[in-house]
């Protein structure tokens, strides 16, 4: 039977080799699993996912641990873990006993305190000499100040009965937005009339 052929893992084929093979097939067998596996997992250069369970900490500084010798941080190093205590400043991120790495959030800022909470699953991704942490409160800020900043809009003018204008939105609804009766409004405003 050919080797079969495969560039990703979802390619491969889980039932081959069948077991009636030549012996002689068996490397090129392994290197197709290997190319698979590189093909998947581009750029990254050590281990990649890491459930390390709570944290510990000594006032901001944390750790966790992973069961195996991790001789360096490597970019795409992602660590997932619970917070075991809250943080109040800046804080930094220690894992086994490697160097304590500073933790920032996504908008590159130095953390100020509360975005690590008590049982809080986080996830964080090292990159360049720093941890970021992809799952906090300041990421739903930062997003949020994409449709705030320019527009200036506020949860009054959200609960408010003012009609918000296509052209506040353009910038968002792009084509036009459907109401719950499945019609598509283009170039309208959005009135609590045209939502219904």
């Amino acid at each position: 039977m050919a080797v079969e052929n495969a560039t990703f893992i979802a390619d491969l084929n889980s039932t081959a080799p069948s077991g009636s093979e030549y012996i002689d097939e068996g490397d090129n067998h392994l290197r197709l699993i290997k190319k698979a596996l590189q093909n998947t997992f581009q750029g990254f250069s050590g281990s990649i996912l890491n459930y390390c369970g709570v944290s510990t900490n000594a006032g901001n500084n944390y750790t966790v641990t992973v069961s195996f010798n991790l001789p360096s941080y490597t970019d795409g190093l992602i660590i997932v873990c619970f917070i075991n205590s809250a943080n109040t400043g800046a804080s930094y991120l220690r894992v086994n006993s490697l160097p304590l790495v500073p933790i920032k959030t996504m908008k590159g800022e130095l953390l100020t305190g509360a975005e690590l909470k008590p049982n809080q699953l986080v996830m964080l991704v090292y990159k360049g000499g720093t941890f970021y942490l992809i799952n906090s409160d300041s990421d739903y800020e930062l997003i949020n100040s994409l449709y705030t900043s320019a527009t200036n809009l506020t949860e009054t003018r959200y609960t408010s009965a003012t009609n918000l204008t296509y052209d506040l939105f353009n910038n968002f609804i792009g084509l036009g937005y459907q109401n719950w009766a499945n019609v598509m409004f283009a170039n309208t405003a959005m009135t609590i009339n045209n939502l219904k």
